[in-house]
């Protein structure tokens, strides 16, 4: 069994995220004030709302500057993160996002990887959509680093 580190950046509070305000007033820093440092741990629990590096490389050159959860007017939760590329050259991720359930499970398959271009020193979003429209109550996105330049 091959261990993966990740990185995980957790939101303070969950319930904020899924009101219809999306965090109205909080600093980033009290959005993502349960940072939590590279781990060595085999097995880290999933946990809900976050934004989850898959290598260590790619976390150490990418910061997510806002990460917001809303949902829309038919039902759906919408989720939208800025990222931004602390690296003096253009990085290519892929982003792909899970949504669950209120009892943890799964409520939709894993979306596909989508691709998103960074250039150095900039700022880039990405957004994703629930297929279901009641169902989804938390959210995972997932990251993966630049496979051209061995981020992955």
């Amino acid at each position: 069994m091959s261990k993966r580190i990740t990185t995980v950046l957790t939101l303070a509070t969950v319930s904020a995220m899924l009101l219809a305000s999306p965090l109205a007033g909080a600093s980033l820093k009290d959005r993502i004030a349960g940072l939590n440092p590279f781990s060595n741990q085999a097995e880290q629990s999933l946990q809900q709302n976050t934004v989850r590096f898959l290598n260590k490389k790619a976390a150490k050159h990418i910061r997510v500057e806002s990460i917001t959860a809303t949902r829309t007017a038919t039902g759906n939760l919408q989720v939208n993160v800025l990222l931004y590329n602390r690296a003096k050259k253009p990085m290519q991720l892929a982003v792909r996002s899970l949504f669950f359930d209120e009892q943890r499970m799964l409520a939709e398959s894993a979306g596909v990887w989508r691709t998103v271009h960074l250039q150095p020193k900039s700022v880039a979003s990405f957004s994703s959509r629930s297929m279901t429209q009641t169902e989804a109550a938390s959210f995972i996105l997932e990251v993966q680093g630049d496979a051209a330049r061995g981020y992955r």
